[in-house]
Formats: C-alpha cells, sequence, structure tokens
C-alpha cells in the first residue's frame, strides 16, 4: 500500500483490461505476445498485469513465461 500524490491510501492490483490497435498490421493477439516477451523478465507490476493476461489466455505457460 501507498499513499499516492493526493494523499489517498492506495493498494493497487494492475490488469490488463483492453487492446487497441491503431493498425491492421497487428492482430491482438500478436500485440499481447509481443509486449509479453518484452516485459518477461521485469518484475515491475504492470508487467506482471501484462504477463498474467497472457498466461490467462492460454497462450503462454505459467513457469517461465515461454513464447
Amino acid at each position: 500500500m501507498v499513499f499516492d500524490k493526493t494523499g489517498t491510501l492506495t493498494e493497487g492490483h494492475p490488469a490488463l483490461r483492453s487492446i487497441y490497435s491503431l493498425n491492421d498490421q497487428y492482430s491482438k493477439h500478436e500485440i499481447l505476445r509481443l509486449t509479453a516477451a518484452v516485459e518477461a523478465t521485469t518484475v515491475h507490476p504492470l508487467a506482471k498485469a501484462v504477463k498474467d493476461a497472457v498466461v490467462a489466455a492460454g497462450r503462454l505457460k505459467a513457469v517461465g513465461y515461454e513464447i
């Protein structure tokens, strides 16, 4: 838990809600796959949210986030 800049006590649980593509070159699946590959080795909470979304979609193995 942290206090944000307004002094509010906050407990964050980031989650990926939706994916938007700016063109038709990449599908949502491809965007998610590429993003997870980039975020695979970090422990940042937002990266974890991306990796969790990929695992939930059945696109990656939970252990090691293998693509």
